[in-house]
């Protein structure tokens, strides 16, 4: 769906061709002479003025498509990143790691069968391996499910919601225009290493949006300075509105309660079996030096971070009670 002039409300954007063609000189020249009548149009994304960003025909701003935030973030372009749109990919980590503990234990039931179960030693081969494939599909999957890209929109007088699946057909669509007077709560909640921003809708509905990951060597790196920002943007824009809010503070997720907490002690239990496996590989001779040293030093490590999330989770459960909150 295209939006025309007179249209209002739809959230994607024309191609350039047709900005240009909708493009009234008229407006260009209005938007010139008064660009702070105009403070939530975003910079490239109206529909009708593509480099001066002010205004478009049908009134709305329109946020630019995911892509070119997506690259924009990851190359740090601010004219796009420093916008009133704020987009990233989110990863349900309490959806991805539970799923593996739950196929993890079923691999090992699985396993443990065909052991019982086999006649013979090329069928105790099958039933494993058969096992292990049924297991990193089903993981796979899993993943991909829990992978999605979250984008938010300031627009006069309401926050676009935009959330959709980052591999197709691996999840639903969601967009809402979120009215300010309906946003109760915005809060730093921790969804496993990073902090997102959740939004609290009067309805009770609760929405995500994640930091940026900046590659930085093999590991990536958040910067949760945009979302800060965006964050703040945000919270101005709904005061400047008349509607009141409460400043952005630290909320508590699912990994600071005790389902969150107690999955975290399972995963820092299963770290340390790891790394005492791999450990006596090492000693033991099974473990070259050369072939999988590194990946033999992340698994003996693997405990470390996963005390670390846990004493995060921990640390920030105590301050939010000790709060009352």
């Amino acid at each position: 769906m295209r939006v025309t002039p007179g249209e209002r409300g739809a959230p994607l954007p024309l191609s350039r061709r047709e900005r240009e063609k909708h493009a009234s000189p008229a407006l260009v020249a209005q938007a010139s002479a008064a660009p702070e009548r105009f403070p939530f149009a975003l910079a490239h994304g109206s529909c009708s003025i593509s480099l001066l960003g002010r205004v478009c025909p049908c009134r709305q701003a329109i946020p630019p498509d995911f892509k070119t935030l997506y690259r924009a973030a990851r190359d740090g372009d601010d004219d796009l990143t420093n916008s009133n749109h704020h987009q990233a990919l989110y990863r349900n980590t309490a959806l991805e790691l539970s799923g593996f503990l739950v196929l993890l234990a079923l691999l090992t039931a699985a396993i443990t069968l065909t052991l019982k179960l086999a006649q013979d030693g090329e069928a105790v081969i099958r039933g494993v391996l058969g096992s292990l494939g049924v297991f990193v599909l089903l993981f796979i999957v899993l993943v991909l499910i829990g992978l999605r890209r979250h984008g938010w929109t300031i627009e006069p007088g309401h926050v676009l919601i935009q959330e959709r699946p980052a591999v197709p057909f691996t999840g639903r669509r969601r967009a809402i225009r979120l009215p300010f007077g309906d946003v109760v709560r915005l809060a730093r909640v921790q969804n496993g290493v990073e902090d997102v921003i959740e939004l609290r809708a009067r309805s009770g509905a609760r929405y995500l949006l994640s930091p940026v990951a900046r590659a930085a060597g093999r590991l990536p790196v958040y910067d949760s300075g945009d979302l800060e920002a965006f964050a703040a943007r945000l919270h101005a824009a709904i005061l400047a509105a008349g509607h009141a809010l409460p400043a952005l503070a630290d909320g508590m997720s699912f990994w600071n309660r005790p389902a969150g907490l107690g999955l975290l002690g399972v995963l820092l239990v299963l770290s340390l079996g790891i790394s005492g496996m791999v450990l006596v590989g090492i000693l033991g001779g099974g473990v070259s030096a050369k072939a999988g040293s590194e990946a033999a030093a992340i698994l003996v490590l693997l405990p470390v971070g996963v005390g670390w999330a846990v004493r995060r989770a921990w640390r920030r459960r105590r301050a939010l009670l000790a709060q009352g909150g």
